[in-house]
C-alpha cells in the first residue's frame, strides 16, 4: 500500500535528480498520492528510474509519470477473439484494405460499406468463399467507397479534432488546421 511517506520519498528522488526544476511540494503531493495508490511501489520506483532515461531535460508531469507506470502495467484482461466465420474474416480483411487505400471515408460511409460486407458474407450462407466471391466483394466495395463524399469526411474530422480541443480546453484559434487555413486565405 502506498503511503504518505513514500510520494515524499519519490519527490525527494525527483528532486535530487532534476533540481530546481522539480516543482512537487506539498500542493501536489496529495495528487501524486491518489493518482500512484493503485500501483505498487516498487513500480512507482522502477518508473522513476525509467523517467531519468525518457525526461533528460525536464521532469516528467504527472500524467507523464503515470504513462510511464502503463506501460510497465501487466495486462490483467484477455479477451478472445469473436468466432466469426470464414467469409466474415475475408469480407473484413478486404474491407480492412479498401479503407487504407482510401485512407479513410465518412460515418455513413463506413456504415454501408460495413452493410455491404456483411450482406454479401451472409449470401454465402456458410458456404466457402470462392476466389470469384472475393473478388466481387473486393469490386463492390471498391465502387462503394470510391463514391464517398470527401468534402463530408474532412467536414466530420474538423468536427471531430474541434470537440478534442474544445474537451481540452484549447483556445479557439487553434481549432482550425493550419494548412487548411492557408489554403482558404488563397
Amino acid at each position: 500500500m502506498l503511503t504518505t511517506d513514500d510520494v515524499v520519498n519519490l519527490f525527494a528522488s525527483m528532486r535530487t535528480a532534476y533540481g530546481l526544476q522539480w516543482r512537487g511540494g506539498n500542493v501536489a503531493l496529495d495528487a501524486w498520492r491518489r493518482a500512484l495508490a493503485r500501483f505498487p511501489v516498487e513500480q512507482i520506483h522502477a518508473a522513476a528510474n525509467k523517467s531519468l532515461e525518457v525526461y533528460v531535460d525536464h521532469p516528467p508531469t504527472l500524467p507523464q509519470f503515470l504513462q510511464l507506470l502503463r506501460d510497465k502495467r501487466p495486462r490483467s484482461t484477455y479477451l478472445a477473439a469473436p468466432d466469426m466465420d470464414r467469409p466474415t474474416v475475408i469480407g473484413n480483411r478486404v474491407l480492412t484494405a479498401i479503407l487504407r487505400s482510401q485512407l479513410g471515408v465518412n460515418r455513413s460511409t463506413l456504415a454501408n460499406l460495413v452493410g455491404l460486407k456483411n450482406a454479401l458474407a451472409d449470401e454465402l450462407a456458410g458456404a466457402e468463399p470462392t476466389e470469384s466471391w472475393v473478388g466481387d466483394l473486393q469490386q463492390q466495395l471498391e465502387a462503394l467507397a470510391a463514391n464517398h463524399d470527401q468534402a463530408a469526411k474532412a467536414d466530420e474530422l474538423e468536427r471531430a479534432r474541434a470537440a478534442f480541443r474544445r474537451q481540452r480546453g484549447m483556445p479557439e484559434h487553434t481549432w482550425r488546421d493550419p494548412a487548411r487555413r492557408g489554403r482558404e486565405a488563397a
